[in-house]
């Protein structure tokens, strides 16, 4: 009997130790991670293009005439399209121009703006964009000319200039074409002691390069 009861005691005390060396397992609460996928981020702004530019080409025309009386005419524009068949614009001149006569040689620099309009009736038939087209234009160009009273400076003067033709374009690429175009100018009212620095016909060619 005794050893029963001896044998009972021990196992309660053991039973007590290992209870004793168990881990305590009570949970701690720990601060909340807030994952910063979990944050909306601002989208960017994609660029919108302006359709502005869908319709706007940029480009030059050069003009040549040799001989006695030279001229080479540099003439950037900007011109914008409706309907594929209708263009407007304006545009910058510089002209060059060396004349030669019996005695001397006199050269000159002149300058001027345009406005102009292009009419291109035939462009919807082909499909990259050649046809022949009708132009017009008002010029205005500031002129230099010999003085009488002193051979160092030179007068300058603005003549006006009412100009129209045609002229064919081809195209070199989806948004850009090449062109030339023959032109004249109308206005023959200028004084003798101040002429339109260009004679007829005009000649000039280009490119113009959508945006």
């Amino acid at each position: 009997m005794a050893k029963k009861i001896m044998t009972l005691v021990m196992l309660m005390f053991f039973a007590g130790g290992l209870y004793a060396q168990q881990p305590d397992t009570t949970q701690v609460d720990e601060p909340e991670v807030v994952s910063r996928e979990n944050k909306a981020e601002p989208q960017k702004k994609k660029f919108v293009r302006p359709k502005f530019f869908d319709h706007t080409y940029v480009g030059g025309g050069l003009g040549l005439q040799f001989g006695n009386f030279t001229r080479i005419d540099l003439s950037p524009m900007v011109a914008y399209e409706v309907g594929k068949v209708f263009m407007a614009g304006i545009g910058f001149s510089y002209l060059y121009a060396r004349d030669r006569y019996d005695n001397y040689i006199q050269q000159a620099n002149m300058y001027g703006g345009r406005v102009f309009v292009r009419l291109i009736p035939a462009r919807n038939i082909f499909s990259n964009g050649d046809g022949f087209f009708i132009h017009g234009e008002y010029e205005i160009l500031n002129v230099e000319a010999p003085n009488s009273s002193s051979i160092v400076i030179p007068v300058r003067y603005n003549v006006p200039a009412y100009i129209a033709g045609v002229g064919y374009q081809q195209a070199i690429s989806r948004r850009a074409f090449s062109y030339i175009s023959v032109l004249w100018n109308f206005n023959t009212s200028y004084p003798a002691d101040r002429p339109y620095p260009y004679y007829n016909p005009l000649i000039r060619f280009g490119v113009l390069i959508g945006l």
